[in-house]
Parts: structure tokens; sequence; C-alpha cells
């Protein structure tokens, strides 16, 4: 299974363990923003957020989206290949949910992709990083 992560670019100027409580607070905030049922489309200059697809005929139910039936998905999301510039957020091929976040991903389910079911939720725009970024220079 391959990972299923993106690349999130570590703003300047913080420290050491500032750069570590901006990792795992991106974690904190994607896994909250996907539980209101936000996720993320990718574009030219990065990503913008986007709803997740409701509930249709071709899903078999009406109502919110919810990707936390069981919330070990979301609960397996982990920072990895850490540098003082970057970090990579999401799944390493080894996890056991990567597979359930690629199906989300991509719209795939165990099938082909489909993009009218997927529900990418990993990855943050220009102002997440920097309300993040913000908050994380607050707390200090």
């Amino acid at each position: 299974m391959p990972k299923q992560s993106f690349t999130v670019k570590i703003p300047e100027g913080l420290n050491p363990a500032q750069r570590d409580d901006f990792i795992d607070e991106v974690i904190d905030y994607i896994k909250g923003r996907t539980k209101e049922g936000t996720g993320v489309k990718k574009t030219g200059r990065g990503f913008s957020l986007v709803s997740f697809p409701a509930y249709s005929k071709e899903y078999g139910k009406k109502g919110t989206v919810d990707l936390t039936v069981d919330g070990d998905m979301l609960d397996s999301i982990e920072a990895f290949n850490k540098k003082r510039t970057s970090a990579e957020i999401g799944y390493k091929s080894n996890n056991p949910q990567a597979g359930k976040a690629e199906g989300n991903i991509t719209g795939s389910y165990g099938k082909s992709p489909n993009k009218k079911k997927a529900r990418n939720f990993l990855g943050l725009n220009a102002q997440e990083i920097k309300a993040l970024e913000d908050f994380v220079k607050g707390k200090q």
C-alpha cells in the first residue's frame, strides 16, 4: 500500500519546541476539520477547502459524511520524515489505516478511483498554516 500523506512546510522562526508543537497542532486541526465534514482539494496553488460530498443514492445513505466510523483512521495520522523546514503528515505505507485513507482520498474504496466519491482530508491551505503558526507562537 503506498503511503498517503502530504508535506507541510514548517514556518520559519519557530524554535525546536514550537516546530514540534506546530506539527502536533496540524494533526489535531486536520482531525477536527475532518470530523466537521471539511476536506481539501488540490489546486495549482496548493489546497482549497471543500465540503465532503453528501451521501447520495450512490452511497446508499443520506446525511452527514462521517469518516470516523470507529475513529481508527483519523487516530492513526502521524508525522514522519520530520525536518527543520518540513514534515510529512498522514500514513506510512506500513500503517494498517493507509488503505482506508486511500479509499477516502481517491474515492476508490477497493475499486477504481472515483472523484465523485473522493474525500481528501490530508492537506492545509495557506490561511490554515498561518493560523496554526500564530496559535503556536501565541502559546509561548
